[in-house]
This record gives structure tokens, C-alpha cells and sequence, in this order.
């Protein structure tokens, strides 16, 4: 097994020994496994939709703005909203330096809004001072984007509440 979000070195092997070097092949198997698995269910909320770019920010391995990739990533995006679940907005990227922005992109979460899929702020804490570090931030790019709530679980029920 081979990760997305390991080592550089491990994520290197995946891409060029598993895939050929093909940034293309790689994540475009990434979405259909993210597609299989809001297929599968049994989950809530989502996380890290597009953690394939945690890379490509030191390794610049492919554009986001490509046709191809804004493909695959909205057909992965379908998959969710037809799920039904919360989908994770997580700023544990921009927290420990790997990207720019958090997980997904800020036009994915625009086209997650004219989808009516659900979001979650999440810190993805591997600290206590981590918390709330970036949750401003997502709040106001969340808002720009068209959200007013965040999916809350309340006494255990799923919960609208405002951002």
C-alpha cells in the first residue's frame, strides 16, 4: 500500500513505479476510489477530498486548472452529493505547511455549494494549540463561496448551524 499523503519519497514510488510517472493515471484513480467509496457508504463526513494535491505544492506534479483534472474531481464531487454526506472542509494542509489552501480547493467547495453538499470546518489537530488556528479563515472563504452553515453533530443528530 502506497499513500497520497506519505513521505515524498513513498508518494514518488506511487506515482512513477505504480503509475508511470503519470500525475494523470494517479489521480485519476484517486477520485474513483473516492467515488467507490461514496458508492460503499457507511460514513458521515468526508474528509480530505482532494489530498492528492498535499504534493503539489513542493513537487508541482499537475495544474488543478486543467480540464482533465476539474473532470474527474467534479464526477468524485457528484459521487458525494448523491451520498449525502458532510463534506470535511480541513485546513491541516495550510497548518503544517504542505498547501496553500485547505482541503478541497476553494472552487471545488463553490461547486460542492451549487451541488447542496453539506461542510464541516476541521482543524485536523495533531496538537492542541493547532485548534482554531485557520477556522476564520475557512469561515470567511466558506461564506464568499455561498455557505451561511457548517454540519454539526448536536445531541447526536446532524445539525445545520451558522458559520
Amino acid at each position: 500500500m502506497l499513500s497520497v499523503d506519505g513521505p515524498h519519497e513513498e508518494f514518488l514510488v506511487l506515482l512513477n513505479e505504480v503509475h508511470g510517472g503519470s500525475a494523470r493515471s494517479m489521480i485519476t484513480k484517486y477520485y474513483q476510489r473516492v467515488t467507490e467509496l461514496c458508492v460503499l457508504g457507511g460514513f458521515d463526513v468526508l474528509g480530505h477530498f482532494d489530498l492528492v494535491k498535499k504534493h503539489n505544492k513542493a513537487l508541482a506534479f499537475f495544474d488543478e486548472s486543467d480540464d482533465w483534472y476539474k473532470e474527474v474531481a467534479l464526477n468524485a464531487l457528484e459521487a458525494v452529493a448523491k451520498a449525502g454526506v458532510v463534506l470535511e472542509v480541513n485546513y491541516g494542509g495550510m497548518l503544517r505547511g504542505a498547501t496553500d489552501d485547505v482541503y478541497p480547493s476553494p472552487w471545488l467547495l463553490a461547486e460542492a455549494k451549487q451541488r447542496g453538499i453539506p461542510i464541516q470546518i476541521n482543524a485536523d489537530a495533531h496538537a492542541p494549540h493547532h485548534l482554531g488556528v485557520h477556522h476564520d479563515y475557512c469561515r470567511e472563504l466558506l461564506k464568499r463561496v455561498g455557505y451561511d452553515t457548517q454540519r454539526i453533530l448536536l445531541d447526536n443528530v446532524w445539525t445545520d448551524v451558522p458559520l
